[in-house]
């Protein structure tokens, strides 16, 4: 079929990449867009058509099918690209698409349903001769009933979708009733459909999956596999390709394994055979991805095939352009998603907003983002910014491109786990390939302590010379509209006083200003003296001299009033505690007066799904006053202290902001 427009039905850094995908190939691209997101997203300033879905809510935009089909029928495009999450697995939607003789890019609705359905899709694997793990779908009543008789550790998951959505590892009887109720429950928000799956928990085991292709010819290849190990969360945060733990032998036998199923099923399109490896490199099925997945970009630099454009190829009716033993694998692949979340607050989610956005520059390095500079992270909407994608001629080259893009990737505005995934590539145990689904659980004080020590032990004089040349040399923002070549501008009030107090991370500093002008600052810090010269800015980027030692960082001011210095992914927060601000900091709804011991407020942006405790009810410390919802992430807040409620501030369903007081106590 003929195929010269397309409707991405999705959002983001996976909208672009389909835009781009289809571009190349001549092809119309129309997107579509939330309330939320507006017309301005970046995937609808690319697209050549954008339509508003009318709406802020999942259930009323990116999973209304009934708007979607309306949207694509007025824009006479002839084919429907789901990307991933939201109604890629939906066998609902891809109906939908064929009684409105739209294509659906991606497989039947037949086979969608079938692998959707993990008990069916392991029963019917398990005919084909490859080995599964045992795995049961039921209501949560009937998990409980029997839940002295299951063997432990088990696995809740979202018996729809993937993606990591959903899971909790349960090992005893206590655990198995609050997993069940919060597993379904995140179900139900990001998949719309609330069933839950229990699995046989297999520790330790390596994550492994085979990349498929299938026409509607009847050729069938595999694109070699992914080691997709290294999870948080059931989360995937770094992926590869190859596995270079793999023996031969065993690739050989899963590549086979995972072509029988698809040529088994009859299945076209794109999907991934999922497998867990035991230490013995015994490997069993675990489920089927019926869509282009996260970690695409992997496959796609070692073996040469663009997957997005060959899933539209096979839609338009051409056959394969690659047979099996055609299909090679050059070189190293190893994907980073960057997350919206603070790895030094328990990886809490950071929606808000970018001041400033700076990609690597390195021909080794694949970005695929959601983001071209400023803008907001929902808390609505999965927490994933970009994926930071290096190739290298083997795994230690790869590694070495992919630490030096991170180091000179910057997001100013919100937390990230940037700094994270730097430390886990200097980890010795994922450096020397010892890694197992259970790595991030097993090393995460480790790293989390390392990140702590780069913190601690940060060069202030560095940090201090870089937020005085950006605030009071640079020019920002806020003083552009002056002369920007005069520091007096950028001074404020007292600028015949000859010191300037500050705050650095939260901790009061303070300087004596011994002599400035637009070429230089001399100062004492510390009873030290200094000297910051030759600063040059480009954008958000500025380097200097200090001492004659140059040095380059990252700088915004924030809406806060705030300012911001990154150098290697390190962040530093300043605050002028002496200067008037020229116009009011953007503080929001936060009632930070309100702010103290007997004050319950809200660490995060979210939606609350659930309150635990009324007016006069007896708390202890630990126990679990309330839910949020964050970046379709449950958060519990727990007591801080035994005390008394006193009142309660908000309900179930309303959204809440970051400080936002929600529960007084005595």
């Amino acid at each position: 079929m003929e195929i010269d427009r397309i409707l991405i039905a999705n959002r983001g850094e996976i909208a672009l990449r389909i835009i781009r995908a289809a571009r190349e190939l001549g092809i119309t691209t129309v997107a579509i867009y939330s309330g939320l997101d507006g017309p301005d997203a970046y995937h609808c300033r690319m697209a050549d058509l954008a339509f508003p879905l009318h709406g802020t809510d999942l259930a009323d935009t990116y999973l209304n099918i009934e708007k979607i089909i309306s949207i694509a029928r007025m824009a006479e495009v002839q084919a429907i690209h789901p990307g991933y999450g939201f109604l890629s697995e939906n066998h609902l939607f891809a109906e939908a698409c064929e009684q409105n003789d739209l294509v659906f890019i991606g497989p039947s609705a037949k086979l969608i349903r079938l692998m959707g359905n993990k008990i069916e899709a392991r029963e019917s694997v398990s005919k084909l001769g490859v080995a599964v793990l045992r795995g049961d779908v039921a209501s949560a009543e009937e998990i409980l009933q029997q839940s002295g008789s299951l063997e432990y550790p088990v696995l809740v998951k979202a018996a729809t979708g993937g993606g990591g959505k959903g899971m909790r590892i349960v090992r005893d009887e206590e655990e198995l009733a609050d997993a069940l109720e919060v597993t379904a429950r995140e179900a139900q928000n990001y998949f719309g459909k609330g069933d839950v799956f229990l699995e046989k928990y297999l520790d330790p085991a390596r994550h492994i999956e085979f990349q498929i292709l299938g026409d509607h010819h009847g050729n069938v290849i595999h694109v070699n596999e992914r080691e997709c190990s290294v999870q948080r969360r059931y989360q995937k945060i770094i992926e590869e390709s190859p596995s270079a733990w793999l023996l031969p032998e065993t690739r050989r036998r899963m590549g086979e394994a995972a072509v029988s199923i698809a040529v088994g099923l009859g299945y076209t399109n794109a999907g991934t055979i999922e497998f867990l490896v035991d230490e013995k490199q015994q490997f069993y099925f675990l489920e089927m991805n019926t869509r282009i997945q996260v970690e695409h970009p992997v496959t796609e630099m070692t073996s040469g095939i663009d997957l997005v454009k060959e899933q539209i190829r096979i839609e338009q009716g051409i056959s394969l352009g690659y047979k099996q033993e055609e299909v090679r694998s050059h070189g190293h692949a190893i994907e980073a998603r960057i997350y919206a979340e603070d790895p030094l607050s328990q990886f809490r989610p950071s929606p808000g907003r970018i001041a400033y956005y700076k990609e690597p520059d390195n021909p080794s390095i694949r970005m695929d983002t959601s983001l071209d500079g400023p803008a907001r992270i929902f808390p609505e909407y999965d927490p994933m910014i970009s994926k930071m994608i290096a190739w290298g001629e083997d795994r230690t080259e790869a590694m070495h491109h992919l630490l030096k893009g991170l180091r000179e990737y910057a997001i100013l505005g919100i937390q990230t786990n940037i700094i994270f995934l730097q430390e886990i590539l200097q980890d010795e145990n994922y450096i020397q390939n010892r890694i197992s689904t259970r790595y991030c659980d097993l090393r995460l004080e480790h790293l989390t302590t390392a990140i702590r020590r780069r913190v601690d032990g940060i060069d202030h004089i560095f940090y201090v010379s870089a937020f005085l040349a950006g605030s009071l040399m640079a020019g920002n923002s806020r003083h552009q509209a002056k002369n920007s070549y005069s520091p007096w501008h950028t001074i404020g009030y007292w600028r015949q006083m000859a010191s300037l107090k500050f705050s650095m991370g939260g901790e009061k500093e303070s300087i004596k200003i011994l002599f400035i002008n637009r070429q230089m600052l001399r100062f004492r810090y510390r009873e030290n003296e200094y000297v910051i010269s030759g600063v040059r800015k480009e954008g958000g980027e500025f380097s200097f001299l200090l001492d004659g030692e140059s040095g380059t960082v990252s700088y915004a001011p924030l809406a806060t009033g705030e300012e911001i210095v990154e150098y290697q992914g390190l962040k530093v927060v300043f605050k002028r505690r002496d200067a008037l601000p020229e116009q009011p900091a953007i503080i929001g709804s936060s009632d930070r007066h309100e702010h103290n011991e007997n004050m319950i407020i809200s660490p995060m942006y979210g939606k609350i799904v659930k309150i635990n405790v009324k007016e006069k009810d007896t708390i202890s410390k630990g126990d679990i006053l309330l839910v949020i919802d964050s970046m379709k992430i449950e958060n519990n807040i727990l007591a801080p202290r035994r005390a008394k409620v006193t009142r309660v501030l908000m309900n179930p369903g309303d959204q809440v902001e970051l400080n936002k007081p929600i529960i007084a106590i005595e």
